[in-house]
């Protein structure tokens, strides 16, 4: 009699196992539920809403089903984060057993600082599209004859970035980035009447396009499964593709330059594996003389690994 009482509770068990979901997100009556990959709930579904004591604190109807993700309603009750659910159909199981699960995977999640990032959630990449606001002030120069005037070039580009980061812990990511970046000021510049740029106008202008080699350091002051956000620290090195510059004592002949970034983005989750990227970025090229900055509005398409 004992072997067939424990039998049947263990049958009993099964389904609240199986469909058990966690609550991730209450907002007035509606609640966000994440399953697990084996897990299954239906749209109109009841379920029971089990706190971190065991016990019934309400029942919720599934509203929508998306993935790994669930929207629910409350209709009696309440709801709270960290609680989990039963289905209504196995309501004869002991809560209890939901419970104890419950703060096994709370407390594994505490031990672990990277608990919410999988092992296939490690490594992550994409592309963004760059659109730069570009400013450069300097003191601009001729010889022949003297003329010198200061002044602030400004002007618009387009770019392209590829990155690789790698998620470290829950907190701190790294990033590489291979990028196609541009830099173009223009602006007029004359001294008394004097053209500086030219013999006959006084519209000057400077281009560069670089090759753009970056390494990133990232701190998530968020991180979830839908959306991370975070702000960072970058260096990049720049290799000169072809310039094109017309004022005369900005006639260099080096092939590099360098660039500090500062910046802040998010990953915006678009399912298990696919997310999409963006970034505000503020970017500073230092040189003698020359104070040259810009500022970067990226976004883009990116992928877990």
């Amino acid at each position: 009699m004992l072997l067939q009482a424990l039998i049947t509770t263990f049958l009993l068990m099964i389904p609240a196992f199986s469909q058990a979901a966690s609550v991730t997100q209450v907002k007035g009556s509606k609640i966000l539920l994440e399953l697990e990959d084996e897990q299954e709930l239906t749209p109109n579904q009841e379920v029971f809403i089990i706190d971190e004591n065991g016990k019934r604190i309400g029942l919720v109807k599934i509203r929508q089903v998306r993935g790994s993700k669930a929207i629910g309603e409350v209709t009696k009750g309440r709801a709270v984060v960290g609680g989990v659910t039963q289905p209504r159909s196995a309501a004869s199981s002991t809560p209890k057993a939901a419970s104890s699960r419950a703060r096994t995977e709370r407390a594994s999640s505490e031990d672990s600082e990277d608990s919410s990032l999988s092992a296939k959630k490690k490594l992550s990449g994409g592309l963004l599209l760059s659109y730069g606001s570009n400013s450069m002030s300097f003191t601009a120069q001729r010889t022949t004859p003297t003329a010198s005037a200061n002044v602030n070039f400004k002007g618009t580009t387009i770019g392209l970035k590829g990155f690789a980061d790698y998620h470290w812990s829950n907190s701190i990511s790294f990033r590489a980035a291979a990028s196609y970046e541009p830099f173009e000021v223009k602006g007029t510049a004359e001294s008394g009447g004097t053209p500086i740029c030219s013999t006959d106008t006084p519209n000057c202008r400077v281009s560069f396009t670089y090759l753009g080699l970056e390494g990133a350091v990232q701190y998530n002051y968020t991180n979830s499964s839908s959306f991370r956000g975070w702000v960072g620290l970058g260096y990049a090195f720049l290799l000169t593709l072809s310039k094109s510059v017309n004022v005369p004592n900005l006639q260099s002949t080096s092939s590099t330059n360098q660039m500090y970034l500062f910046s802040t983005g998010a990953n915006i989750s678009m399912g298990r594996k696919n997310f999409i990227p963006i970034a505000l970025e503020y970017g500073y090229i230092p040189g003698t003389n020359v104070k040259a900055n810009a500022i970067f509005l990226r976004g883009g398409y990116g992928w877990e690994f």
